[in-house]
């Protein structure tokens, strides 16, 4: 999963979205 969302930044943003928590950087 961490290289998944590392990679794709969208999808990382659309995940944190969904539980209602900041992305972190070192993610």
């Amino acid at each position: 999963l961490r290289g998944l969302f590392k990679s794709d930044q969208r999808t990382r943003a659309e995940f944190y979205n969904i539980i209602n928590t900041p992305a972190p950087s070192n993610f």
